[in-house]
């Protein structure tokens, strides 16, 4: 039995915690995501910019198909073109006299 506090935690533990934590948003969320990276950051190696990146730590939702690249090319075909120059037409407006009317 442990205190209850964060700050007691082992390094498992608090990796479970924010894994569960991001498996939970993935899917409520509509399954956003595939996998959960996670960062551990040890105050001890801190002073050494030491830094454990776990990439790809779980799969909670893998792709089930693999997407093939450049794939889409447009099915319609241009029936006629109109290019129209526009012209500016620019109003100059005092705005405190607007307001104070």
């Amino acid at each position: 039995m442990g205190s209850g506090s964060l700050a007691a935690m082992a390094e498992e533990e608090g990796i479970d915690l924010v894994c569960g934590a991001v498996r939970n948003g993935i899917f409520n969320d509509l399954c956003s995501g595939s996998n959960v990276d996670v960062c551990v950051i040890k105050k001890i190696l801190l002073l050494q910019g030491n830094k454990e990146y776990l990439r790809n730590h779980q799969f909670p939702n893998p792709h089930t198909f693999v997407s093939a690249k450049n794939v889409f090319v447009s099915k319609d075909r241009v029936l006629w073109t109109r290019i129209t120059p526009l012209k500016e037409l620019v109003e100059e407006v005092d705005g405190r006299n607007a307001i104070e009317q």
